[in-house]
């Protein structure tokens, strides 16, 4: 696996690189949970540049995914994204504009991560969760996810 050494520089050191980043998570993020793409005010981008990344490229992928699901409008602004520095900003902080579509994102999420920690095994996803597969399809089908973690139109 090591046959050609490749260095890359942390994020920290390559900011000219966060906003194409952010583009492409933001992207990426944005068909799976079936949210419209958000579109990034330049200051929202220079305060994502101004970090320093502590956990690289991954911490950034992390706090996209989390602007994409939480996030209930399409600007985002500097004051919209978490909290840098000391902790991570509560989930509270985002406003949704109704209770059902908070849980439904946080429930969505939870999912997919968990059919993605046992590569789309919906049995072994309801066991990790506790619950019964009969429920776990059911909440699948209600919001909308493919057995293998892909988001599909909910009936």
């Amino acid at each position: 696996l090591n046959v050609i050494p490749f260095e890359l520089p942390p994020l920290r050191e390559r900011p000219e690189d966060i906003p194409l980043l952010t583009e492409y998570f933001n992207q990426n993020f944005s068909v799976p949970y079936g949210k419209t793409p958000k579109q990034f005010a330049q200051e929202a981008i220079e305060e994502l540049q101004n970090y320093s990344w502590p956990g690289n490229v991954r911490e950034l992928r992390n706090t996209i995914e989390r602007v994409v699901i939480m996030h209930p409008g399409v600007k985002v602004t500097a004051s919209d994204l978490p909290a840098r520095g000391k902790e991570e900003a509560p989930v509270a902080s985002f406003r949704f504009p109704s209770f059902k579509e908070a849980t439904d994102a946080y429930h969505r999420e939870f999912i997919q991560r968990k059919l993605e920690e046992t590569e789309g095994n919906v049995s072994r996803a309801a066991e990790l969760m506790g619950v019964d597969r009969s429920h776990l399809y059911r909440r699948m089908r209600a919001l909308g996810i493919h057995n293998r973690g892909e988001r599909i139109g909910a009936s």
